[in-house]
């Protein structure tokens, strides 16, 4: 279970409520589209969480290539982090930057947040529609 906790103050009362996101999934946005060159995929901007509770946030479309040699494939989200910003004169790195990685293939690789499903039919892709994104489920509680 991934925790969120928000204070709400208001006046001299504070409330505590808690978001406890029970599984992974998409919690809002990141439709995939596809692009009218049709070997390529758009995202659009969301959130997520993976199965890890890591957080999965695209601020701006991203795009992902099809590989042409399958015939059926997958496109998901991985939370990916990044050594960034080495200090001076030392090769450790200061800081960690979060990122997003995208994916296509027959199988998506574990702990990722699978978005949608391509089939090739006659040398194009088309999406999945009887294909079903899991979502996030929510459970809200007042303390």
């Amino acid at each position: 279970m991934i925790f969120r906790r928000s204070r709400i103050i208001s006046g001299q009362k504070c409330v505590v409520i808690i978001f406890a996101f029970t599984a992974g999934g998409v919690v809002c946005g990141l439709a995939v589209t596809q692009d009218p060159k049709d070997f390529a995929v758009m995202v659009e901007p969301g959130y997520a969480i993976n199965c890890h509770g890591e957080e999965i946030f695209i601020c701006e479309p991203l795009g992902c290539k099809l590989n042409a040699n399958i015939s059926v494939g997958y496109v998901s989200l991985s939370f990916c982090e990044m050594a960034a910003a080495t200090i001076a004169g030392s090769p450790e790195f200061a800081r960690v930057e979060e990122g997003v990685s995208i994916q296509f293939g027959t199988q998506p690789p574990e702990g990722t947040v699978i978005l949608a499903r391509m089939k090739r039919v006659r040398k194009r892709w088309t999406l999945d529609r009887g294909f079903r994104t899991k979502m996030a489920t929510l459970q809200m509680r007042r303390s």
